[in-house]
């Protein structure tokens, strides 16, 4: 076999494999600790007062309450209720029902879980502790698995050196040809 079919059948092979490698083969399970599998950090479950009152507070990543600011309790997209936090970030909302909202505040949006009185789970908390930072960074291409972007090159290499490739075996076939034509 010529060499330039093996190159030719190589980059075939790496185009192949960089295109068709399974996704998450490579990434690695969430961090377990003590034992635990981790818990999904962006839902939190608060148990209702009586009343179905749900309490909750804004802070900042420093611990520091942000005071005055308006805070939104919205279920399926739509607006439930509305409040405005006290100069210590408190906020309250009366009258809710369990099940899931989204609080919105300036400074992001925080999914969770409220549970009618006595039907909380143990690790419901009695009140919401909003933490939110200055910095928020919004962007549409996530995060770059190092596992998917490597697989994906691959692929675009390999397609790459297979044209490449081919374009020249045809071109030595062509020259092999007019040699052997009188």
């Amino acid at each position: 076999m010529h060499p330039a079919h093996s190159f030719a059948k190589a980059a075939a092979f790496v185009a192949c494999a960089g295109m068709l490698w399974p996704a998450g083969l490579m990434a690695a399970p969430p961090e377990k600790q003590s034992g635990q599998p981790a818990a999904r950090p962006d839902i939190m479950d608060v148990a209702l007062a009586t009343g179905g009152v749900f309490h909750g507070q804004l802070v900042d990543g420093q611990g520091q309450q942000i005071g005055e600011a308006v805070v939104k309790l919205v279920r399926d997209e739509q607006p439930v209720a509305e409040t405005v936090a006290d100069t210590q970030g408190r906020f309250q909302f009366r009258n809710v029902r369990g099940g899931a909202y989204v609080v919105e505040t300036p400074r992001g949006s925080f999914p969770v879980r409220v549970w009618s009185e006595g039907t909380a789970p143990p690790a419901a908390r009695p009140a919401a502790v909003l933490v939110s930072s200055e910095a928020v960074m919004r962007g549409q291409i996530g995060y770059l698995d190092p596992v998917n972007t490597t697989s994906l090159l691959l692929g675009v290499t390999g397609v790459v050196l297979s044209s490449v490739t081919l374009s020249k075996v045809n071109d030595l076939e062509d020259d092999i040809r007019k040699l052997r034509s009188p």
